[in-house]
């Protein structure tokens, strides 16, 4: 609050960069240097080693999975709440993003074995679209829509957990 009523947003977001640069910069200092192992080869370039990421699905596929998930809900927590049945936005403001923490701490650790990361991720993306297709239904009608954008939170969430878990799954 000090730094929004000294400077607005432009402030706080430039703090936060300048913070983030200075760890940036403790870090360089902290951390050992890289070392190249007989099996990991030779130094690649950035642009090179991109390009070989793209190109597998197999490396690729959990980057490109949370992409996706990041952008949708970025967009969801932006812009459903404002857009909700008047008298709704605040309660999905605070209980969509709390819905889908505790969804991917609880429901999703819990099928993370049972199910496997990759197809949880899949299982999630469903609920998702199921859960997308019940706000466009009751969108207007207060309680169900709510009800419907926090299944699609929670279903979120579980892609959110999975989409980590994936990484050690599909990258060999």
């Amino acid at each position: 609050p000090p730094l929004m009523t000294a400077g607005g947003a432009p402030l706080l977001f430039n703090a936060h960069a300048g913070w983030m640069v200075a760890f940036a910069g403790v870090l360089a200092l902290l951390m050992p240097p890289d070392r190249i192992s007989a099996q990991t080869g030779p130094r690649i370039g950035l642009l090179a080693q991109h390009l070989r990421i793209y190109r597998s699905p197999f490396v690729g596929a959990p980057a490109t999975g949370f992409m996706f998930y990041t952008v949708t809900y970025v967009a969801l927590l932006t812009l459903l709440p404002t857009a909700a049945t008047p008298g709704w936005s605040g309660f999905l403001a605070l209980w969509m993003p709390l819905t889908s923490v505790a969804v991917s701490l609880t429901l999703g650790v819990w099928l993370l074995p049972r199910v496997g990361a990759v197809r949880l991720v899949q299982v999630g993306y469903g609920v998702a679209l199921v859960a997308a297709v019940g706000l466009w239904l009751f969108w207007g009608r207060g309680l169900g829509e709510a009800v419907a954008a926090l299944i699609l939170s929670g279903a979120l969430g579980i892609v959110q957990g999975a989409s980590f878990a994936a990484l050690a799954a599909l990258v060999r």
